[in-house]
């Protein structure tokens, strides 16, 4: 890389004015360079006292991202919309995408080791590398005239970003400001693919329809009422193939609009919209790359009603976790076709919150009801709950003939669908619910029957976010001492293992691994394991549960999974939906959640997690609620 002093000036009147005791900070500009797989990009850099701008250029368009070390606060400009985005020089946003930012935080918080000095160019500078257990995680080359870092180089993925070009000018401090026309806002605008002032061509098609589309070609569907649209995606031909399929609302994206790839000769993946008319104005279907083939159906899926639906024959049996906090309406329909009395029986679970105060809630399952199911000839008979009479698990099993079966909830709390009667066939009172509650149902539950020997997975978040700080100390040493402390308290003859997730690359979902097997518990090795993840990439929590709960057999046998997180799923999957697959196909699956420092608005998703799995969610933030939480962790997976 060229950093010609003589680009800066003469060294010995920038040495002086550095060195004067009243000098100020160095300015200068400079090309920024950064390589990595990807290959080479290049930008502006512009530097003046505590302040530092890069203009970069991402997607397509022109990014400008200004910091200020004083204030603490990072600025990204968006030139061609107008808008900025802003957070703290410590969050999550600047300390993965600023490698500058990433230094400093990395220079106040790991061991750095001087390997003396190295010139870059004609700039002497010092050569520093950071590690922690045993790992390096960033070498840095610091110039000791400017006092800032020149080149840095992250040894997780070879990538490496240098300042070169140096010249040392006064930089106006206009470059730093954001100009008054631009609009604060939440999130980053998704910038508009290259393709899409083709979209208004693409043909408007209405499910259900099969369609093969070739590369480049496209299709639109407009969302319906009352209706979910299923897109089944096939590879027809011998060589690979990329599809997407986005919501557009106004003429804009509503997530980015990244492919999918598709393996030749496959038999298909399933993509479900749930977007309403008022919610997106269309569904662009596209392949990018290769052929595919796209069938569309529709789902019924009544505006502001969750729905589930299913069919259960003889000797089979479903279970329905469901959302206690909310009413219910659930129906049973004997299936008329197969000339059969369907028999079998009902049985439905109350869920009790209690509150431990810090943002920790426990979630304890009780039998509360049973009974026998007969009906023939088409015959329906139906159920309406209220939110406080808790129920929160109904279980059907069918021993004759075929029952189809529909459960029905608001997707908002307190807001009752407009399509519910008034009169429900048969209610069932609070004062019973209340009974419930406190116990006066007597038998074990179905779970509490099931109980075996324990086998556990932790599943520990490792993306980037959980270098982000708590109280001062970065989340993923908080998430070393919670596991740690758990496994202390485990029983010794406790099956463990472990699963992380974000630890080796950025931007992969799929990067989850099995760290530990499932085997007795070893804590020394957990912990080691454990102490050398350092966080890098995504948040696929939903898959790293999932191949936990595979890993235990949860369709076989009792199974415990232990999830710490940091934040919300990244990687398209929903970890309450998950939850109801794993609590209807599993034997007796748990899964416990730890969430850190997740805002109360963002917390459902991993509550549900939790809930519709019998399990417990917990925040640890607080010590002594996070030290009382593992206590009925701990509890839990001991028995009875």
């Amino acid at each position: 890389m060229r950093c010609d002093i003589s680009v800066i000036g003469s060294v010995m009147c920038l040495v002086s004015i550095l060195s004067a005791s009243i000098c100020p900070a160095a300015s200068f500009t400079a090309t920024l360079l950064e390589t990595d797989n990807d290959g080479i990009r290049t930008g502006r850099f512009y530097l003046r006292d505590d302040q530092y701008r890069i203009d970069v250029v991402e997607d397509g368009r022109q990014l400008n991202i200004l910091v200020d070390r004083q204030s603490g606060q990072t600025r990204v400009l968006v030139p061609s919309e107008k808008v900025y985005i802003q957070s703290d020089n410590q969050d999550v946003v600047s300390l993965m995408n600023n490698p500058f930012e990433a230094h400093a935080f990395v220079a106040d918080n790991y061991k750095a080791e001087s390997f003396g000095e190295e010139s870059i160019g004609s700039l002497v500078c010092e050569k520093r590398v950071y590690s922690t257990q045993g790992k390096k995680v960033m070498i840095a080359w610091v110039s000791t005239i400017l006092g800032f870092p020149v080149k840095l180089e992250n040894p997780s993925n070879n990538g490496i970003v240098e300042l070169t070009d140096i010249e040392g000018i006064s930089v106006d401090l206009s470059r730093f400001r954001v100009p008054v026309d631009y609009q604060k806002v939440d999130q980053m605008p998704i910038p508009l693919p290259v393709w899409a002032g083709d979209i208004k061509d693409a043909p408007v098609l209405k499910p259900p329809f099969e369609k093969r589309l070739a590369a480049g070609q496209m299709l639109r569907v407009e969302p319906v009422v009352d209706y979910d649209i299923h897109l089944v995606f096939q590879n027809p031909t011998s060589r690979m193939s990329n599809y997407l399929s986005v919501a557009f609302k106004d003429s804009r994206p509503l997530r980015r609009t990244s492919g999918y790839n598709l393996s030749a000769n496959s038999s298909g993946t399933l993509s479900t919209h749930k977007e309403s008319p008022s919610q997106a104005d269309v569904i662009i279907v596209r392949a990018n790359s290769g052929d595919i083939i796209v069938r569309a159906d529709l789902a019924e899926a009544p505006e502001g009603i969750v729905l589930k639906k299913n069919r259960q024959k003889a000797n089979t049996g479903r279970q329905f976790p469901i959302d206690h906090k909310k009413p219910t309406r659930f129906s049973v329909t004997d299936v008329p076709d197969d000339g059969v009395e369907a028999s079998g029986e009902l049985i439905l679970f109350t869920t009790i919150t209690t509150d431990l105060g810090g943002g920790t809630i426990v979630y304890d399952k009780k039998e509360f009801h049973r009974e026998p199911l007969n009906l023939k000839d088409g015959a329906v008979k139906i159920w309406q709950f209220e939110a406080e009479h808790q129920i929160g698990t109904i279980d059907v099993r069918v021993s004759t003939g075929a029952l189809d079966l529909r459960l029905e909830q608001p997707e908002i709390a307190g807001v009752r669908p407009p399509s519910w009667p008034i009169s429900p066939v048969e209610t069932y009172l609070a004062t019973s619910a209340g009974q419930a509650a406190q116990g006066a149902v007597s038998g074990k539950t179905l779970a509490a029957q099931k109980m075996g020997p324990g086998r556990m997975v932790l599943v520990l978040d490792a993306s980037g976010s959980m270098w982000g700080r708590i109280r001062g100390q970065p989340k993923i040493s908080i998430a070393r001492r919670v596991l740690s402390d758990l496994i202390d308290r485990l029983p010794g003859d406790m099956k463990v293992g472990l699963t992380v997730y974000g630890h080796r690359r950025k931007g992969d979902c799929r990067d989850i691994e099995t760290v530990v097997p499932v085997g007795t518990l070893a804590a020394t090795t957990l912990k080691h394991q454990i102490d050398a993840v350092i966080p890098k990439g995504k948040t696929p929590l939903s898959a790293a549960v999932q191949r936990a709960a595979q890993e235990l057999r949860y369709t076989e046998e009792r199974a415990i999974v232990v999830l710490i997180s940091d934040g919300l799923e990244t990687c398209d999957m929903d970890p309450c939906e998950l939850a109801g697959e794993l609590a209807t196909d599993g034997v007796d699956i748990t899964v416990h959640v730890i969430g850190l420092q997740i805002k109360k608005e963002d917390q459902g998703y991993l509550e549900c997690l939790a809930e519709k799995t019998g399990g417990l969610f917990l925040t640890a933030d607080n010590s002594k609620t996070l030290g009382d939480a593992l206590s009925r962790i701990v509890a839990k997976v001991q028995g009875p």
